[in-house]
């Protein structure tokens, strides 16, 4: 449905209503990651930290990947079940930009990974607090450089 929406005049409201869907789940999930710790919120700072080393190698290809894995490990780490289950909205999410022409969102730059590993730190560092600021940081500044690039 995301990519069948994607593809039509329907692109960039689908992509501002998912990025105000992420901006109330994902901070919310960060807590939560923060909160359990262990492995999830290692894979969470683990591919984070591989967005950046993309960043460096000019691998976009590497960085979209990264980018999935840091998304998933930050909604099931959660512990929630539905978060859980986002993941793969979001994955749909970000997989669509990286094919849609139309998009103007779809730069791999070293502050995007430096927001991913903000939250990826304070997830593991179990700052719930912090990694739920760093999360509505990293969703609010991709919406907002959308919105006005879409304009």
């Amino acid at each position: 449905m995301i990519r069948w929406r994607g593809a039509s005049d329907a692109y960039f409201t689908q992509q501002r209503e998912l990025l105000e869907l992420r901006l109330g789940i994902e901070p919310v999930a960060a807590t939560l990651t923060a909160d359990r710790g262990g492995p999830a919120a290692d894979a969470v700072l683990v591919a984070a930290r591989e967005m950046v080393e993309a960043v460096g190698r000019g691998d976009g290809h590497a960085y979209l990947e990264a980018d999935v894995r840091f998304h998933r490990a930050l909604l099931t780490g959660s512990g929630n079940t539905v978060f859980a289950h986002f993941a793969h909205t979001v994955e749909a999410l970000l997989r669509t930009r990286t094919s849609e022409s139309r998009d103007t969102i779809t730069r791999w730059t070293a502050e995007a990974a430096a927001r991913h590993e903000a939250v990826g730190r304070a997830v593991v560092d179990r700052e719930a607090r912090l990694a739920s600021d760093a999360a509505a940081a990293l969703v609010r500044t991709t919406r907002d450089e959308f919105v006005a690039e879409a304009r």
